[in-house]
């Protein structure tokens, strides 16, 4: 792939998980949004108003935004060095891409129902798998003529990223069914803070350190 080809659809990449992690990691936005529409177009004078117990319930746990927010960013990350995978290897660069959507699709799931023991398990699994994948590629090295990867900027943030992942899952393990089955609610400061740096991670990964 031409390397202004592969810039561009480097940055493309970018924006649509930078996009994607706006739109599932502030459900509140969303909220704010059907608030404000029923503010401004009030019901017709007699017809009554829902009452506040068939508002759907949310679960705004702190483990639950930060683990959301960790797999797209690592998502993310690793859509970025697709291209230059693709260089190297085709199925390098299908290995990256299947990595890709495996965790945008837990994020997904997660974020819409995390009572299931096996997927924050499935998370804790993969994460952790890719971490060690991660440290042998960058000490002893892969066979097949792989061999020894340099460590960078990108695959740091991403093994961050998938650590987080891990303990965010550990600690939702031990949190009631009842919470946990519900869709993701609004995220607190610290999700919040942590979904911002992540973001602006991954812009500065993109503008400043190059994809190895």
């Amino acid at each position: 792939m031409p390397a202004p080809l592969a810039q561009g659809f480097h940055l493309l990449l970018l924006v649509l998980g930078l996009a994607g992690a706006l739109y599932l990691l502030f459900p509140q936005v969303h909220a704010a949004t059907r608030s404000y529409r029923r503010t401004t177009h009030r019901a017709p004078a007699g017809r009554a108003r829902l009452p506040a117990s068939s508002r759907i319930a949310r679960d705004s746990s702190t483990w639950r935004g930060l683990a959301v927010g960790s797999s797209v960013a690592a998502a993310g990350a690793h859509a970025a060095v697709i291209p230059h995978h693709l260089e190297e290897a085709w199925y390098l660069g299908l290995f990256f891409l299947l990595v890709t959507l495996a965790q945008a699709a837990w994020a997904v799931l997660v974020l819409l129902d995390a009572s299931s023991s096996r997927l924050l398990l499935a998370g804790i699994a993969g994460s952790l798998g890719l971490v060690v994948l991660w440290t042998v590629s960058r000490s002893a090295g892969l066979p097949y003529g792989l061999g020894r990867e340099p460590v960078g900027g990108w695959d740091v943030a991403c093994a961050v990223w998938e650590l987080v992942v891990v303990a965010t899952c550990v600690i939702g393990l031990r949190r009631p069914l009842t919470g946990r089955a519900r869709v993701m609610g609004d995220l607190g400061r610290a999700a919040w803070t942590w979904t911002a740096l992540s973001a602006v991670t991954l812009l500065l990964l993109a503008l400043t350190v190059p994809v190895h």
